[in-house]
């Protein structure tokens, strides 16, 4: 889904409520598609968040964690949160609620808060999503009615696809470590070493988490980051390939071929025609 925000009260931009008073209230839902953002915050409502491409490390409770695609996350009122990013794509679907029957029919669905799950790519998620959305640009009198029964379909969709696996409690420390270094040599070894298992069993389960090798992971960090410097800067190639970690401009531009489809050089032209 494209970038679009949705607030149900024109004179609330920030729709930071938490109302008790009806058992739902969605105060506002939307999309994000872009490659650089940055958000901080405490809010008195309900967040939930479902990735549907790319991956951003986040911190809430004090720790950092990296969502992915087909991650979701739903955060408690007033609980401190951030995420940001700086030189990857990523696109996510964002809802915030509240009422005095939130926390029930999240008990009900069987969904936790403040830890991130894993459901995998959902087609109906993302059209009920889409569903939402055109809700509030309908507004009518049907709006919360209607926008509290999708509600209830999106959480009984999350409940159906979630898969129950310990994602959530392994490889979070070395896949921040891969979002912070990956412009440097990152070894198996270092990366297993976080995790305290072996070299072959850490590539194991990173096959079985996220569909790729550790080093796949690695390289599209590193020309999803090289997109965004083409983007927004007037680097020359050697200097992005430098910035994302690649000394032979040319393996370089063969990896980001591999990856986006065209050279970069030819990016960076098309780019500049739009």
């Amino acid at each position: 889904m494209k970038t679009q925000t949705y607030y149900t009260a024109p004179n609330e931009p920030s729709a930071n409520i938490c109302d008790d008073s009806k058992e739902i209230v969605i105060n506002c839902v939307g999309a994000v598609d872009r490659n650089h953002y940055s958000t901080r915050s405490v809010r008195k409502d309900y967040y939930m968040m479902y990735v549907i491409k790319g991956s951003q490390p986040i911190s809430f409770d004090s720790k950092t964690f990296v969502i992915a695609d087909g991650d979701f996350l739903i955060l408690e009122p007033n609980t401190q949160y951030s995420y940001s990013a700086k030189d990857a794509a990523v696109n996510y679907l964002w809802l915030h609620f509240t009422g005095y029957r939130a926390q029930q029919k999240l008990l009900t669905a069987g969904l936790k808060t403040n830890t991130i799950m894993h459901c995998g790519h959902s087609v109906r998620i993302i059209e009920l999503w889409e569903r939402m959305c055109h809700e509030f640009t309908i507004h009518d009198k049907h709006f919360e009615n209607m926008s509290n029964a999708i509600f209830t379909q999106i959480l009984t969709a999350f409940s159906r696809k979630i898969q129950h696996t310990d994602r959530e409690k392994i490889l979070q420390k070395s896949l921040v470590y891969i979002h912070e270094n990956y412009p440097q040599i990152i070894r198996i070894a270092t990366l297993a070493k976080i995790e305290g298992v072996s070299e072959s069993h850490y590539r194991a389960l990173f096959a079985k988490f996220y569909g790729e090798s550790p080093i796949e992971y690695i390289t599209k960090q590193r020309i999803m980051s090289a997109v965004y410097i083409l983007e927004n800067t007037d680097c020359k190639l050697e200097e992005i390939a430098t910035l994302v970690g690649y000394n032979d401009v040319y393996y370089f531009g063969k990896k980001f071929k591999q990856i986006i489809g065209i050279s970069p050089g030819k990016y960076r032209n098309i780019r500049l025609t739009k």
